[in-house]
């Protein structure tokens, strides 16, 4: 199995407390099984798309909270795609 990747994560700070990002990933994935009886990975390949945005807010140094939204799509050589929707929002506290 081969992969490849790349991936860019570029944020921007607004002002000091509040941070906005973004993330794209591109993973190709080569399957070099030469077994014909290994159906799912003989000469396959698989291809995922995944971006995601989002912004943080830091209240104090201990207490911030996040959202962002996740979009994965997965494709394979047979046609089959994979696709979801992620949406997120968390608050963290540091004692």
């Amino acid at each position: 199995c081969m992969r490849h990747m790349i991936e860019l994560k570029p944020s921007f700070k607004a002002t000091d407390d509040w941070t906005v990002f973004a993330e794209y990933r591109f993973r190709r994935t080569l399957y070099t099984s030469d077994n014909r009886k290994d159906v799912d990975h003989y000469h396959a390949k698989k291809n995922l798309n995944r971006v995601k945005a989002g912004t943080k807010y830091e209240f104090t140094s201990s207490l911030s909270a996040q959202a962002d939204w996740t979009r994965t799509k997965e494709e394979d050589d047979d046609g089959e795609t994979y696709t979801q929707n992620r949406y997120m929002a968390s608050v963290r506290f540091t004692f």
